[in-house]
């Protein structure tokens, strides 16, 4: 994953090996980043993997907002 201005940003990738809850199935991967994403940056994801042995390519890109979540605890 990267950034808009080319930076590498860091991936943990989650599967049923070292899912902690056990709740992911053996053919699901999650992949989320190390630490919180810029505001306002366009960030670019290649994924490469295999479906059924055929192997696969796809990218996708996203943007972040400026707006911070607000939590209350109740």
């Amino acid at each position: 994953m990267t950034d808009s201005a080319g930076h590498v940003i860091d991936l943990q990738m989650l599967d049923s090996a070292n899912d902690p809850n056990k709740l992911l199935p053996t053919f699901e991967t999650m992949a989320y980043p190390t630490s919180a994403l810029a505001a306002n940056s366009h960030d670019s994801v290649p994924i490469t993997g295999t479906r059924n042995g055929t192997p696969f390519a796809r990218a996708f890109t996203f943007s972040t907002d400026n707006v911070m979540a607000k939590c209350k605890y109740f």
